[in-house]
């Protein structure tokens, strides 16, 4: 690290019964190249041994809180209202950091205060870590209404300004999948700036357990999402003019997720 203001990183890592790979999770926020931070683990509800992994790794930083289960986004909210950090970034339990995450995407931050959210690429990993598939390098567009045309972004993957995340609010607890996108098109509509690097920041793993299993709930959630966007008469001309290319990809991807995956 360079000589810079060391800001604190709030890290939220949501979990429910992933005692199979928490510990995982976090560890590799413990090895991060940036060393100003603290992670909030929420259990949410979990029945698993989750509470007994997490209180075995002797890490002051780390804060354990136990909660009835809400749901993805009712945990992260939780970790939110307990963060002290002037950055969030978000880490689901079955995922990992790469060690240079932080380091990499505070960097951005620091030297363009303006933005609101920085994101890298993501590997996709396997069950016991090995590559399957393509890096997500999608990346972002200046132009904030192609957020619309889907997510690019691996939660794992974002670091947020908290003054941003504090000016869009929580996540809205009322989605059971995208979440993460509504989040990214609220800030992005808000106006909040938005920064890429080309290298990879994250692990993304693929599992048959995952949320993004449920091909109806991802369906439910991807049209809620743009329901409420495009049900707001005050959206941008810019936004509005993507609605149908917006719906026919929803439409696409509907389609994908009806079909049975091989993994």
């Amino acid at each position: 690290m360079n000589s810079r203001t060391m800001d604190l990183v709030s890290v939220i890592i949501p979990v429910f019964n992933q005692g199979r790979y928490i510990e995982r999770a976090i560890r590799s926020v413990l090895e991060q190249t940036y060393t100003e931070y603290e992670i909030i683990v929420i259990d949410d509800g979990s029945t698993d041994e989750i509470a007994s992994l997490v209180n075995a790794i002797d890490e002051p930083r780390i804060h354990y809180i136990y909660q009835e289960n809400k749901g993805l986004s009712g945990a992260r909210n939780t970790g939110i209202r307990a963060s002290k950090g002037s950055y969030l970034s978000y880490l689901d339990a079955d995922d990992e950091f790469l060690p240079e995450k932080l380091t990499l995407l505070i960097d951005v931050m620091q030297d363009r205060p303006e933005i609101g959210l920085a994101a890298g690429q993501a590997i996709p990993v396997d069950e016991q870590g090995q590559q399957i598939g393509k890096v997500f390098d999608r990346g972002l567009s200046e132009d904030h209404a192609l957020l619309l045309l889907g997510n690019p972004l691996h939660v794992g993957s974002v670091l947020v300004s908290s003054q941003w995340q504090q000016r869009v609010g929580f996540f809205d607890e009322d989605l059971r999948s995208y979440e993460d996108w509504d989040m990214w098109l609220r800030l992005a509509r808000e106006g909040g700036e938005v920064a890429w690097i080309d290298r990879p920041v994250s692990l993304y793993r693929f599992h048959p357990h995952q949320m993004t299993r449920d091909g109806s709930q991802m369906t439910t959630a991807n049209f809620a999402v743009l329901e409420k966007i495009f049900l707001d008469d005050d959206i941008p001309a810019s936004w509005k003019a993507q609605q149908d290319l917006a719906y026919s990809n929803a439409y696409l991807r509907a389609l994908a997720k009806s079909f049975p995956r091989g993994r």
